[in-house]
């Protein structure tokens, strides 16, 4: 009996995470099948999509646009435009168990234009989400897959 128990745990440890990451797969695609239709609205089809807690943002290489969503409006900019991006991240003290620690307060990918102006894409603030989750990762792969579209 206790080696069916034990079995029974097994299989359960093994195929809990892997729906788990399944479950999750099936919500990212709908998320970003979501973003893809306002795109479309719009003209723009993403063919790379990349997805923040708050937000979405895509690039279409055909056309040359990039895409992405602030406080719930869609947004584009000609990749000729660009000159560059970079990733701005804050911090905020907070004490935790009786020690300073910074935490990332907000997270900001920032496009600068080839005239001068600069277009901010919010990817996480921590008023809105109390956990970062990996929109900092996220932010920093779309940073090199901006940079590496943009012609010098």
């Amino acid at each position: 009996m206790s080696s069916i128990i034990l079995n029974i745990l097994l299989v359960m440890a093994v195929i809990g995470p892997m729906a788990y990451f399944f479950l999750g797969n099936r919500k990212d695609k709908a998320r970003k099948n979501d973003f893809k239709s306002l795109a479309g609205n719009h003209g723009i089809n993403p063919d790379k999509v990349g997805l923040f807690q708050g937000g979405a943002i895509g690039l279409d290489k055909r056309n040359g646009k990039l895409v992405f969503i602030d406080n719930d409006t869609v947004r584009s900019l000609d990749i000729t435009n660009i000159a560059e991006c970079s990733v701005s991240k804050s911090y905020v003290k907070e004490v935790v168990h009786n020690q300073d620690t910074n935490v990332l307060k907000s997270v900001v990918l920032r496009i600068l234009t080839r005239d001068k102006k600069e277009v901010n894409v919010p990817v996480y603030d921590m008023n809105r989400f109390p956990h970062p989750g990996s929109d900092l990762l996220e932010a920093i792969d779309w940073e090199n897959i901006i940079n590496s579209s943009v012609i010098k």
